[in-house]
């Protein structure tokens, strides 16, 4: 199974030509596993935060395809994305939404 989540990241970014990933801590992640795999480059922002997203992507060159990525839940955390928020933003300004 966590094989196939980073398959589906890296699928998802293939040719893409920017990323984003949303990560409270540095450490190995499936979705970075993917993003590395596709040679799409990677762009953080702030753990949780949909401002810090929105202004992220809105810096990012507008010719550039942009994946969102994100855990649904952080279990490590104990929070939960806020997905409306999230979907708003992908709407706007991203080709993708990828939700673990």
């Amino acid at each position: 199974m966590a094989r196939a989540r980073a398959g589906s990241a890296e699928s998802t970014l293939d040719g893409a030509l920017g990323m984003i990933s949303l990560k409270l801590f540095g450490g190995a992640s499936l979705e970075r596993d993917g993003a590395i795999l596709s040679g799409a480059k990677i762009e953080r922002f702030d753990h949780n935060d949909a401002a810090s997203l929105a202004r992220v992507l809105e810096q990012l060159d507008s010719r550039q395809a942009k994946v969102i990525v994100v855990d649904g839940v952080y279990s490590m955390e104990g929070h939960v994305a806020d997905l409306p928020r999230l979907q708003t933003i992908y709407r706007r300004v991203a080709e993708h939404l990828l939700l673990d």
